[in-house]
């Protein structure tokens, strides 16, 4: 993407690699690799023959990052001078592999390190137990990094095997910008990169996961100061291509419409204290996995504030009823429960807006992605797969948070609350705590 006249310049170059892609089949032969390699692998990208590729880069005024997710492995750079040098660097780097039975055995003290601290992070944390409770076979439900002891067991020769079958041509992607010359990085790409050959290895994410979650709810006690949450809703996967592109997009316009921060969902538990800052809600699609999620940090509890659960209930009940209605059309007077004028009529544009946005999202990614009906898309997927079968319950709580500290969930204290005409499930919790999310069907 030329940017003349720009000053700083980035390239980032992806691999269709991620740490869910451990058991995969290359050239007839199958292949199970430890948790955790595709992570490991981007560690040990940057050993090259000549030294370490961070000095490199360093040496050019080049900054470099990678990152390994559930679905990709990426690396990239960002300079201001000397970009061909760092571009070139950039792509020895990810199709030179050079591993050594000592580099990686003494990298492995450093990931073991990495990983301790993520299981020492309850924001880490609340998530892998969202997805180990709501998948029962996807290899998403297995921590990016992986465990101490699965990376025990990588070695360099299955390193070697994971880049011999992933990191080519075919699986990667190249993406520059800034004020650069396409032709000349096309050159560059075209001499430094090898030819392909041979086929994409065929990968095997496991058998097809049944919708119902195997277990709801999972509550685990760290030392936190503020307790930690999270809930998702296990939706089908879509058809790979556009139709996944235009799912996430309907995914994560619904999840702001409904808890961003103009809704009154939002503001009524921001207000009541319930939640902070970061609270977010959004649509994720990793291969033949997703989910509607929300997650969060629970502020102190506001029992002096709140008269009682029953109120609270009834609170989050109007917030969703303004939502659905306002998709529905309905006139502003029929609104009129406990909020003002104002607010409806404020909240009932603001939908309309982000209807507008969606329409105009879709059509600018690609008109394959095009929604006819973006409204009827938006109720169809809240119905479709908001329900009590597909519905997972995470939090993170600090052990004396039963009796101080916001909210806290576990089996005997989260109770259904009843559905009305608009659809709304909720959770309230016995006692001074209480839930913050509710549901739609």
């Amino acid at each position: 993407m030329p940017k003349p006249g720009f000053a700083r310049r980035y390239a980032f170059l992806g691999v269709d690699f991620g740490s869910i892609d451990t058991a995969f089949t290359r050239n007839g032969r199958k292949l199970r690799m430890p948790d955790g390699i595709a992570h490991y692998l981007e560690h040990k990208m940057f050993d090259l023959p000549d030294g370490n590729a961070m000095n490199l880069f360093a040496a050019h005024g080049g900054s470099p990052n990678a990152f390994t997710s559930y679905s990709m492995t990426a690396y990239y750079f960002d300079c201001t001078e000397n970009f061909e040098e760092n571009l070139k660097i950039l792509l020895r780097m990810v199709t030179t592999p050079y591993f050594t039975e000592e580099s990686v055995e003494k990298e492995r003290g450093i990931i073991g390190q990495e990983i301790r601290m993520y299981e020492d992070s309850a924001e880490s944390q609340v998530y892998e137990d969202l997805f180990r409770c709501m998948f029962r076979e996807h290899p998403v439900r297995v921590p990016i990094a992986g465990t101490v002891q699965s990376v025990g067991e990588i070695t360099a020769q299955s390193l070697y095997d994971c880049h011999a079958a992933f990191y080519r041509p075919a699986n990667m992607i190249l993406c520059v910008a800034g004020d650069v010359d396409p032709e000349r990085v096309a050159a560059i790409a075209e001499e430094l990169v090898p030819p392909e050959t041979g086929a994409l290895p065929e990968r095997d994410y496991g058998a097809p996961e049944q919708m119902q979650c195997p277990c709801p709810r999972k509550e685990r006690v760290m030392e936190v100061s503020m307790p930690t949450f999270a809930l998702g809703f296990k939706c089908p996967p879509p058809e790979p291509g556009f139709e996944a592109m235009r799912r996430e997009i309907i995914g994560d316009i619904a999840a702001e419409i409904l808890t961003g921060e103009s809704s009154p969902l939002y503001q009524r538990l921001y207000e009541a204290g319930l939640i902070d800052a970061g609270f977010s809600a959004g649509y994720e699609s990793v291969k033949e996995a997703c989910l509607l999620s929300a997650s969060g940090d629970s502020l102190p509890s506001c029992r002096d504030t709140i008269a009682a659960d029953r109120d609270l209930a009834e609170h989050r009940g109007e917030c969703i009823a303004h939502f659905l209605k306002g998709l529905l059309r309905v006139e502003p007077k029929e609104m009129l429960l406990h909020t003002s004028h104002a607010d409806n009529k404020r909240h009932l544009a603001g939908s309309r807006i982000v209807l507008h946005r969606l329409h105009l999202d879709i059509r600018c990614v690609r008109p394959e992605c095009h929604v006819n009906d973006p409204l009827h898309e938006l109720r169809r997927l809240l119905r479709g797969h908001c329900s009590v079968s597909r519905q997972v319950v995470a939090c993170q709580r600090d052990s004396d948070s039963k009796t101080d500290k916001g909210l806290s969930i576990n089996s005997h204290q989260i109770t259904p609350l009843s559905s009305n005409r608009f659809g709304i499930l909720g959770f309230k919790a016995s006692g001074d705590q209480l839930s913050t999310i509710i549901r739609i069907r």
